[in-house]
Order: C-alpha cells, then structure tokens, then sequence
C-alpha cells in the first residue's frame, strides 16, 4: 500500500478464500509498517492544506487454475470530519463501512 506517493505498509496471507461467482469474499491479510513511514504521514497531513489522502494498493493474488493474477487499485479518501459528507464521490470499492 502506497500513501500519498510514499511506501505505507506491505502485507501478505498464506490464508485460501472461495470467492463464489459473480461475489466476493473477505481475504485476512497480516500487514506491517515502519513507525517512520507513519510519522512521515503524520507529518505531510500537519502541513495541512490537503482534503484528500491518495492511496495505491497493488498485489498479486494466486488462483487456483490459472496462476498469479496482478491487480492493482489506486484513488483518494476525503480528510473531512467524520460524518461530513465528501466533496467528491468516492471511487467505487472504497466506500466507508
């Protein structure tokens, strides 16, 4: 996972998961950081002037049958306060739960 242009966390599972057809499945991954790459975070949102937060997801899954599948996913999440409504609509998939 890239934040904002930057390394943020890398993370992998050893665990399997059915994704049945046409559905989708919840995968656990264990991920882990480096407390300077969160204080660099931390340190980009205190210059303040940013609304959004930009992020990158890029992986390979590994599927039964056919081999390692690349995929990769990037967008932007809204810094506003909880319960605010964003500027801009999310991008699908990344809708808050």
């Amino acid at each position: 996972v890239e934040v904002n242009e930057q390394p943020f966390v890398k993370g992998l599972s050893d665990k399997a998961v059915t994704v049945p057809r046409f559905g989708e499945a919840v995968l656990e991954v264990m991920a882990s950081g480096t407390l300077a790459k969160a204080l660099n975070q931390l340190r980009e949102l205190q210059k303040g002037g940013r609304e959004r937060i930009d992020y990158r997801v890029v992986g390979r899954l590994s599927v039964s049958g056919i081999g390692s599948v690349p995929f990769e996913r990037s967008g932007d999440l809204p810094l506003s306060a909880p319960g605010a409504a964003p500027k801009r609509p999310l991008p699908k998939g990344s809708e808050r739960t």
